[in-house]
């Protein structure tokens, strides 16, 4: 990459000899016959290797040089003057304006391998800030990342205690109505929606998260997919269907249609749905199956 280099001088031979001394150089020499002038080019375009006269009128080395590192902090400065001006030099290095004094008159080579020297430690510099700007997006990326799986850690450690508390109630053979309230609540819990209702038409048995009873018009669209066999999204809600291969066993109804899209990706409401489906598999035809029970068994296993 070609960089440029801003000299800064009030004297228009000095900045004619310097064109002339450099114009073999690879990189782009910029000039300026003043500190104000230099400071509106750098505003347009921040050079990579600043080198400035001390003494010049209205505004000397020491102000171009401490206002132009509050425009380009990154710049490399050095300062091309007489000897007459050390003071000022020594000044301007004690703040740590200037990485590099070159006396006038200068020789051709010392000037031309500080520069060098100058664009090489602008280039590491460049290369550490955008070393550093993308440490900072990994940093922030990772942080994003933990802050997920620690979300991810607790909704899984919910939904294993809530699992265990349902199967507890399996094994414990709890009444259906109470298994089915808890898998309700369960659900509710992982949408952060409610009420959440569960429909058992051949049971008789209708439970939600809350105590409450759907609508009749919920109600009335749960047998209707019963029926249908499929999911019917309405205004009026959500109705998921429990099923065991082609037996309809049931229906989950949620009135807040905004959380079908949640409901439908969330591995973790197949594992609530399947022991809902066990446990209703109980209610309706246990001793229709032989073997059911065992089956049952091996199904809570691989949840």
């Amino acid at each position: 990459m070609k960089y440029s280099v801003l000299f800064v001088d009030d004297e228009p031979m000095v900045l004619d000899s310097l064109r002339r001394t450099l114009h073999r150089e690879p990189f782009f020499i910029e000039t300026a016959s003043s500190g104000e002038e230099a400071l509106r080019k750098m505003k347009l375009h921040a050079p990579a290797v600043v080198i400035s006269d001390m003494r010049m009128p209205e505004m000397d080395g020491i102000a171009f040089l401490t206002e132009a590192q509050k425009i380009s902090p990154n710049s490399v400065y050095m300062v091309l003057s007489a000897y007459s001006d050390i003071e000022k030099i020594m000044q301007a290095i004690n703040e740590r304006h200037v990485w590099r004094y070159i006396a006038k008159p200068w020789q051709k080579e010392d000037l031309r391998m500080s520069i060098q020297n100058a664009l090489e430690m602008y280039e590491y510099r460049e290369v550490k800030r955008d070393l550093l700007e993308k440490l900072e997006v990994k940093n922030k990326q990772l942080s994003e990342v933990n802050a997920l799986l620690e979300d991810k850690v607790r909704e899984r450690t919910i939904q294993l205690q809530n699992k265990n508390e349902i199967l507890q109630m399996l094994i414990e053979d709890v009444e259906n109505t109470h298994i089915v309230e808890k898998i309700c609540v369960s659900i509710a819990e992982q949408l952060q929606v409610s009420p959440v209702f569960i429909n058992v038409p051949f049971i008789d048995l209708v439970a939600s998260d809350c105590g409450a009873r759907p609508s009749e018009a919920l109600l009335s669209l749960g047998a209707k997919a019963m029926v249908d066999k499929k999911e019917i999204v309405g205004d009026e809600g959500t109705v998921l269907l429990l099923s065991r291969g082609e037996t309809v066993l049931g229906s989950i109804l949620i009135p807040d249609t905004r959380s079908i899209s949640g409901f439908r990706f969330a591995d973790s409401m197949g594992s609530y749905i399947s022991i809902a489906t066990l446990c209703l598999i109980q209610a309706y035809n246990m001793h229709q199956t032989p073997g059911l029970a065992q089956k049952i068994d091996s199904l809570v296993e691989g949840l």
